[in-house]
């Protein structure tokens, strides 16, 4: 997706509980693919509860508000493309030593 990312996830039959992804710095886009019925994404915002179909398309959503997967059945695999704020607790040497690699 064009969405300035630093990490990404790929899951296989990941039933995501309801949680908040609190370390997230922005958005998310989310995919998902597979012989599945069901797993829609399930998103807690300011615009109350939205149930959102990720098959085979990128939504961008707010993980920093409650998100879920809604029951599946079958095989169905999912990808998550996020950036993580920048970590408080890493000293300027690991940086400047990251960054030199």
């Amino acid at each position: 997706p064009h969405y300035p990312w630093t990490s990404v996830i790929f899951n296989k039959n990941f039933r995501g509980v309801r949680h908040r992804d609190e370390k997230d710095a922005s958005f998310q886009v989310a995919t998902a693919f597979g012989n599945y019925t069901g797993g829609e994404l399930r998103v807690h915002g300011q615009n109350g509860i939205q149930d959102v179909n990720t098959r085979g398309r990128f939504v961008r959503f707010d993980g920093r508000f409650e998100h879920e997967v809604l029951p599946y059945e079958g095989t169905r695999y999912s990808v998550i493309y996020f950036q993580v704020c920048a970590p408080s607790d890493v000293d300027a040497l690991a940086i400047s030593t990251l960054a030199q690699l």
